[in-house]
């Protein structure tokens, strides 16, 4: 039986980032380069920057000027936030090529992006607010582990949703039982070999069990609250009263009040449709 880590060394299109992401990486953490560097690298791929544009001047950002060029981008952005844009754009067009016979690629980044959204708006009203940064990125990538496991090992992923439904226990304890793992140790040892910011592997691997996410169990329990609220119909009011009656230790933990949702739901409705397209359909 396989390991996580054997899986993703064992991939050439897994084993490590793409060079864009490496390079702006490397520019990052040299103090002799600026936002002009940064800008400079992602030029050079087109799609990338026109990409990049579009999401900056969309409803996901709402800034009131129009904004040009990659380095105006930037510095109005911050150059972390670049980051993970370039991240998000080259994760969903390297995965979405992945050969994959268990769920479509519609509805994989749909339900990914919608708790990306709901991860970063919680994040935006939480008192550590300008520490949440990272959230979009995780909440997008909490479940990436799961194509990977789709991809390389089918028959056994296949087997786990075999037992999932029989058992009526969740696809990643079925997982554990059949592989060994789940989808979150595969999603964090992809992080941790892409050498992604702490925070990034602490979350993709803490999201299912949040209080084990030490020194992330914030971040971990607001994506656990996202994931749950984008796997619902958060209309249906059975389900809802059903998310709300259960998910009291996980508002205590990260330090929120679920009568916020009454500001998240409609702003997560009201930005989906057009971040999904900006991300996923570019």
């Amino acid at each position: 039986m396989l390991t996580p880590k054997e899986i993703i060394t064992g991939s050439t299109e897994l084993a490590s980032p793409p060079d864009i992401y490496l390079k702006i990486t490397a520019t990052l953490d040299d103090s002799s380069k600026n936002a002009h560097d940064l800008a400079e690298i992602i030029d050079l791929d087109a799609g990338l920057a026109t990409r990049i544009l579009r999401l900056v001047n969309s409803a996901f950002y709402s800034f009131s000027a129009n904004i040009t060029s990659v380095s105006h981008a930037v510095s109005i952005i911050g150059a972390r936030e670049l980051r993970n844009l370039v991240l998000t754009t080259v994760v969903v067009d390297r995965f979405s090529k992945l050969p994959n016979g268990l769920i479509t690629m519609d509805d994989f980044w749909s339900l990914s992006i919608k708790c990306a959204l709901f991860s970063r708006s919680l994040g935006q009203h939480h008192i550590n607010r300008a520490e949440m940064d990272a959230l979009f990125i995780c909440g997008l990538l909490h479940k990436i582990g799961l194509i990977i496991i789709y991809s390389k090992l089918p028959e056994l992923a296949r087997s786990a949703i075999i037992l999932s439904d029989e058992q009526s226990i969740s696809e990643a304890q079925a997982q554990d039982e059949v592989l060994g793992f789940n989808y979150a140790d595969v999603g964090a040892t992809l992080a941790e070999q892409w050498q992604l910011p702490d925070v990034i592997q602490m979350t993709l691997r803490n999201h299912l069990n949040p209080e084990l996410g030490q020194p992330h169990s914030v971040e971990s329990g607001i994506v656990c609250l996202a994931r749950r609220l984008s796997e619902i119909d958060t209309s249906d009011k059975e389900a809802f009263s059903g998310f709300l009656a259960s998910s009291n230790a996980l508002w205590q933990l990260v330090e929120l009040k679920s009568e916020l949702l009454g500001i998240v739901l409609p702003e997560v409705d009201e930005l989906f449709s057009e971040t999904y397209r900006m991300i996923y359909q570019a």
